[in-house]
């Protein structure tokens, strides 16, 4: 005769790590200034790597308390920023040449305009539709674009 406290006990652990997985979700926060300095420590006499422009999107990593933020940009590298330099406002970077920025969440709607990689766009929701993310441009055109041309969500 076998035990079932083993099973149990499994199920247990992994119904508790199926719960805890919305917690593991990224936090992306935008840059507020209109320029901030990306560090290789967290003070402003560590070595300065990176100016980064308004609105850029950065993945928060740790937001300690002593007024440091631990950031992952685009490209995967770790820096600290002044946690006062960002915004909770959403941006998404565009990671490949000439997206197209559609109407509707889909391919086969109208093409509003033509992103270039690089781009910043304003997250209008988190919503994601058919594998599309509604969003503007820094000049206030709206439109849809697929999630897979964009960083930062």
């Amino acid at each position: 005769m076998t035990s079932q406290k083993p099973m149990q006990s499994l199920v247990f652990v992994l119904a508790c790590l199926m719960l805890s997985v919305p917690a593991l979700a990224a936090t992306y926060q935008s840059v507020g200034d209109p320029k901030a300095i990306l560090y290789d420590g967290p003070s402003t006499l560590a070595t300065k790597r990176f100016l980064v422009r308004h609105l850029y999107p950065l993945e928060v990593i740790v937001k300690p308390a002593n007024g440091w933020a631990k950031v992952r940009d685009p490209d995967g590298g770790l820096y600290f920023i002044e946690a006062d330099k960002l915004s909770d406002q959403r941006t998404l970077l565009v990671t490949m040449d000439n997206v197209q920025l559609h109407d509707a969440p889909s391919a086969a709607t109208k093409v509003l305009a033509r992103v270039e990689k690089q781009v910043v766009l304003i997250l209008n929701n988190a919503e994601v539709v058919n594998g599309w993310l509604s969003v503007r441009t820094t000049e206030g055109q709206a439109g849809f674009v697929p999630l897979q041309t964009v960083w930062g969500y």
